[in-house]
């Protein structure tokens, strides 16, 4: 996390993974029928001991191609919960209840391993911030329409966040 390098006053994770990239991807992948995880798993092990993989399965492709697997394997070396447990400034963590990519586990370790963090969780939000039925295909069809506005909900946490933060630094 570049806040953990740079002087930052605070620190907003929305929808931010509690694990490494690989296996987050592997946990995603977990629902599909079985035949991809049995071609993914042996592509995410090769991946997570830092080999390039030469031949990836056309399915996976898009996930897996050569052009991204070092930025994959780079990703992957950083800990979410470790990095977020090196920052010393408040921490807001935003995740959406009905976001279908990082669930509500991953904002949950991402809280336990910040020193001063406050979680919320919206209620309905997806993982484009906005508010999406629990159907996992109904609530992809949110992902492209950009009729649909930004949860209030999410702008109102970060505002009263940043006014805390602000009123807090300027208060000495």
């Amino acid at each position: 996390m570049i806040a953990s390098r740079l002087i930052a006053d605070s620190f907003i994770s929305i929808a931010g993974a509690g694990e490494d990239y690989l296996t987050l991807i592997q946990r995603q992948l977990s629902i599909q029928p079985p035949y991809v995880k049995s071609m993914s798993d042996p592509v995410i092990e090769k991946l997570k001991n830092k080999e390039l993989v030469d031949s990836v399965p056309p399915l996976l492709n898009s996930l897996f191609n050569k052009t991204v697997q070092k930025y994959l394997i780079d990703a992957s070396s950083y800990d979410p919960k470790q990095e977020i447990s090196k920052l010393d400034i408040p921490v807001l963590i935003v995740q959406g209840s009905n976001d279908i990519q990082i669930e509500i586990k991953d904002a949950q370790l991402l809280h336990n391993a910040a020193k001063k963090s406050r979680i919320e969780i919206i209620q309905g939000m997806n993982h484009v911030f906005r508010q999406a039925p629990e159907n996992r295909l109904l609530n992809m069809q949110t992902y492209g329409n950009p009729e649909l506005p930004i949860d209030d909900s999410l702008v109102n946490l970060i505002v009263d966040f940043l006014m805390k933060i602000k009123i807090i630094i300027y208060s000495f």
